[in-house]
């Protein structure tokens, strides 16, 4: 399972170390740290001007409190969120 920020890419700016780029499919971008190989972030044609920032990667991920689910009709069957916060389909 994975938590996603989703930010406009021009307000994004990493700080420390360098991210390297792999183009894992066509319009897809895998952002991680060059050096340990931690992914950090994921941005898509189908999502222009967005990245996707792996919540894992920051130093303090208690701080972002989600405010929604999205793509949430590809869950884990098992799996429950338990909250009230908004569900979104995938959109393709």
């Amino acid at each position: 399972m994975v938590t996603f920020l989703g930010y406009p890419a021009e307000k994004v700016k990493i700080v420390q170390g360098e991210r390297a780029i792999y183009n894992s499919s066509h319009g897809v971008r895998r952002g991680f740290c060059s050096k340990c190989g931690t992914p950090i972030s994921y941005e898509a044609d189908r999502y222009p001007g967005e990245i996707h920032l792996y919540i894992s990667a920051l130093d303090n991920p208690d701080d972002f409190k989600p405010e929604q689910h999205v793509h949430f009709d590809e869950k884990i069957a098992w799996f429950d969120t338990n909250d009230d916060l908004p569900r979104k389909e995938s959109s393709g």
